[in-house]
């Protein structure tokens, strides 16, 4: 079961080293049986700096900014543990 949820991705940097295995990921995700990190994936978006943001949409309560990134996002995560367990290895 799932909750109405905002996922803040604030201060979250990926390694400089895992960077690239994080850029694709972020391209194959299509490739996941697991809905809920398929989904995740195709809302987050990799800032130049390494921070991980989530890609801006209509009824986002943030403005985006210049690269159209906002740094959370309102949905029903389920298993939004997972999530944050998947992103500790990153």
């Amino acid at each position: 079961m799932g909750y109405w949820t905002r996922l803040n991705l604030i201060g979250i940097k990926i390694k400089e080293d895992r960077r690239t295995q994080f850029e694709r990921l972020l391209k194959k995700h299509d490739r996941f049986s697991n809905k809920t990190f398929r989904y995740f994936l195709d809302e987050a978006a990799l800032y130049t700096d390494g921070l991980l943001w989530f890609k801006s949409g209509d009824d986002d309560e943030y403005l985006p900014d210049e690269e159209g990134l906002v740094p959370a996002k309102d949905a029903k995560w389920y298993g939004s543990d997972a999530i944050a367990k998947c992103l500790k290895t990153f």
